[in-house]
């Protein structure tokens, strides 16, 4: 992780970074999210759970700076942490501008219909993806 886009003497030119179906941990999820070139970020179906959605809604307080869009489809969030990351990219901020244009998040609970009314309000340049699943693991199709 540390040759990562962002990181002193990592590559700076990185711009789209998928990594989905790796197991990258939230401690790899929160090591991209402070990536200053990455513009593109999908870290679909990587089990990040409500404990991933909560230490990266930090590094999402008012959108981001840089990236544009951002997948978190298929990890299987509550809704309670999936509302709070929501919110946070919802809060304004002074300092910047947020640059996030698609935020996916299905595959994880999204049901508070209010909050995703506000975002549409607020954030009518937001494109919020909601339909897709997350994928099957092995023991659950055992079970």
């Amino acid at each position: 992780l540390e040759q990562l886009p962002g990181k002193r003497g990592g590559n700076s030119s990185v711009t789209v970074l998928d990594i989905s179906n790796t197991d990258c941990g939230v401690s790899g999820a929160i090591v991209l999210m402070k990536c200053t070139s990455l513009l593109s970020l999908r870290l679909f179906n990587n089990k990040l759970g409500t404990a991933g959605f909560d230490a990266i809604s930090a590094y999402l307080i008012g959108g981001h700076p840089n990236l544009q869009h951002l997948d978190l489809g298929g990890n299987r969030a509550e809704g309670k942490a999936v509302s709070q990351l929501l919110r946070n990219i919802l809060t304004e901020q002074e300092c910047y501008k947020s640059s996030l244009q698609t935020l996916e998040l299905g595959g994880n609970e999204n049901d508070d219909e209010a909050l995703f009314e506000e975002a549409r309000r607020k954030r009518p340049d937001l494109d919020i993806v909601r339909d897709r699943e997350a994928v099957a693991d092995e023991w659950d199709e055992v079970s």
